[in-house]
């Protein structure tokens, strides 16, 4: 049986690795979104 602090010693690595996870998600989206180089113009 584990132990109270080896629990909380996976909680804080399962939520750093979520963290970590969110802040890769966001630099590719913002890499991949900030490629685009064409605006669309205003029909007339």
């Amino acid at each position: 049986m584990a132990s109270p602090f080896e629990a909380g010693r996976f909680q804080v690595v399962v939520l750093a690795a979520i963290m970590a996870a969110g802040s890769i998600t966001a630099v590719v989206l913002a890499l991949g979104l900030g490629g685009i180089s064409v605006r669309p113009t205003l029909p007339g």
